[in-house]
């Protein structure tokens, strides 16, 4: 008998190890029926072997995986009810659009009038109508893509798997089915796993987040809870632009930098404990003359207009590189060129303290 649960898949101490090289270590986390959750990371931290696993086309030397309380482990991918677009696609050349939607509805025993009719409406909902005749070699790399999805969701998969499906996109292309895959996914309600490397994909596409280094879960959250309350210096550093500061607490709320002091309100270190400071470039104000609020001086090195605001870089007096994003109204092209000296703010509500 399966084990009740809330949660619709659960993964439980999971390990895979290839020959002397650990991939996977003691991998355990929860998602509910209908979340879009991605497994981010950088290249080589096994984000890609875990899909593998949960979808059964790798296994796992130990740990279990539940659906529904049921245990995958041992069972094929065909009895695992996954649907799986890789990066790659791995469409049939020889197979028109229509042909490479059918395949997989054929060996479910379909009757010809069921296959016809899902055919056509997944080609409505992917936007692919009077493509249906095409080969893939004939089609765009976003249209490629919609197949692809239409190939995996003719099964009708109680899960998704997506092993960095847009990555061989141009930017363009890629932030347009970025919303287009979102969308899909919230209409059809179907519970989805997305590998990417790209942080931008994962917080704009994800209800929660599962952040991987080296093997292991470095942080689970919100793209909200990953960016504003990150649980390392690795998650703070590998989500968004950071500024951080190794400093020694030195009693109340005052830790002190390298050649200079900040204060952080919301720390639990203990007095002479060494802490990682985190401010993000958005908290961090610039300013031609010194604010109650400054705490030192930087040099502008290099200048970026980023749309709706300015980033600044500077290098302080002891060579640490620091990022300020000034909103475009804020800025002062005559006073903020490269080579001046602006003193550095930030409140002390604003600064984050991380192992």
């Amino acid at each position: 008998m399966p084990q009740l649960s809330d949660h619709y898949i659960e993964v439980k101490n999971l390990r895979k190890v290839y020959g002397q090289t650990t991939v996977l270590e003691d991998i355990s986390f929860e998602i509910k029926e209908g979340e879009f959750v991605c497994f981010l990371g950088p290249s080589g931290c096994g984000k890609t072997t875990l899909l593998l696993c949960l979808a059964g086309l790798e296994s796992a030397n130990s740990g279990d995986i539940l659906k529904k309380g049921e245990s995958l482990i041992g069972k094929p991918p065909s009895k695992r009810d996954v649907g799986i677009v890789f990066q790659s696609y791995a469409l049939f050349p020889n197979l028109t659009v229509a042909e490479n939607i059918r395949f997989g509805i054929e060996n479910q025993k379909k009757s010809t009038a069921d296959i016809a009719r899902i055919s056509a409406e997944l080609v409505t909902l992917l936007t692919l109508d009077g493509h249906e005749k095409k080969y893939p070699s004939q089609l765009s790399g976003g249209q490629q893509q919609r197949v692809a999805l239409a190939r995996a969701l003719a099964v009708s998969p109680s899960l998704l798997l997506l092993d960095e499906p847009l990555s061989a996109l141009d930017a363009q292309v890629r932030s347009r089915l970025r919303g287009e895959l979102r969308d899909l996914q919230s209409r059809l309600g179907i519970t989805t796993i997305m590998v990417t490397h790209d942080q931008e994909e994962a917080q704009s596409l994800a209800d929660r987040i599962i952040l991987m280094n080296h093997g292991k879960i470095e942080q689970i959250g919100t793209p909200w809870q990953i960016y504003n309350e990150p649980a390392s210096r690795f998650v703070a550093d590998f989500i968004g632009v950071s500024n951080l500061f190794s400093a020694q607490h030195i009693g109340g709320t005052r830790f002190k930098a390298d050649g200079f002091e900040l204060e952080c309100l919301k720390s639990n270190a203990q007095s002479g404990q060494m802490v990682n400071l985190l401010v993000r470039p958005e908290d961090m104000s610039v300013s031609l003359i010194q604010e109650p609020t400054s705490f030192t001086q930087g040099t502008v090195k290099k200048v970026e207009f980023l749309g709706p605001f300015v980033r600044l870089h500077l290098h302080l007096a002891k060579g640490q590189k620091v990022v300020s994003d000034v909103p475009q109204k804020s800025f002062d092209g005559k006073a903020m060129l490269v080579g001046s000296q602006l003193w550095l703010s930030a409140d002390p509500n604003d600064i984050k303290s991380l192992k």
